[in-house]
């Protein structure tokens, strides 16, 4: 994960008010869309970090019950819930397998 990535995970999980378990579970999220070998690495990891992390607490809210709509996270974020919404699908096509392993 990059740095860049990290400061900003770190300014949404204090913004949008998660948890440590939270914060956690979209670092593992970010982690495996960079080791991802079989798909393009390029689409995976398309547009910016802050889509990318945006996309990744989006997913870990919802897998830790502590989920925030694409709407707050825009807004929090200052980028558009599509941008979002983009990054959560390009996600769950590419980490099917990554996201049911760590499923509570």
């Amino acid at each position: 994960m990059s740095k860049e990535e990290l400061d900003h995970l770190s300014s949404m999980v204090e913004t949008l008010k998660l948890s440590g378990k939270t914060r956690a579970r979209a670092v593992k999220i970010l982690e495996a869309a960079r080791s991802k070998k079989r798909v393009s690495v390029k689409r995976l990891l398309a547009g910016t970090p802050l889509g990318r992390v945006a996309g990744a607490i989006y997913i870990a809210g919802i897998l830790e019950d502590e989920k925030r709509t694409q709407n707050q996270i825009a807004a929090a974020t200052n980028i558009s819930p599509i941008t979002i919404r983009n990054r959560y699908k390009a996600f769950l096509l590419h980490l099917k397998e990554e996201l049911q392993l760590c499923q509570p």
